[in-house]
């Protein structure tokens, strides 16, 4: 499995930064990238599960509609690359926006972790015991 950061790092500081106005610790995006890489081999599981040869958002358990609200953090050329290596499988252009808005979920988790910790720095620790949902839908 590569070691390639898959998250735009740029984004998810901003993110973080606007957030909670904390810090992010130059280890947290490729653990956050080896998050993404196994929601995406959960995701190619379901995919082939369903007989497609395209991964696709809901083949994704915890994205939703909202999933897709907000910029997004993944780079997608490296996603598509990532899920190709892996199974052969193509990518829909809506798995980007709802894994960005799972890694928003995870974000605003590890964001508490670090608080919890009273740290002004969010870092890959902070991503332990985290425990991945469906993102809150905004219709509700």
């Amino acid at each position: 499995m590569s070691n390639e950061v898959l998250i735009v790092v740029s984004k998810l500081k901003n993110y973080i930064k606007s957030a909670a106005e904390m810090n992010t610790s130059g280890n947290l995006a490729p653990a956050m990238s080896n998050i993404v890489r196994e929601l995406c081999e959960r995701a190619i599981q379901n995919a082939q599960n369903d007989g497609r040869k395209t991964v696709m958002d809901r083949d994704f358990e915890f994205a939703n509609s909202a999933s897709g609200d907000g910029e997004v953090l993944v780079v997608v050329s490296k996603l598509k690359s990532v899920i190709k290596d892996m199974a052969g499988l193509n990518t829909s252009g809506n798995v980007a926006p709802a894994l960005s808005g799972i890694i928003r979920n995870v974000t605003n988790q590890a964001i508490e972790n670090a608080r919890n910790d009273n740290r002004k720095t969010v870092m890959d620790r902070d991503l332990s015991n985290i425990i991945i949902e469906p993102v809150p839908s905004q219709a509700a």
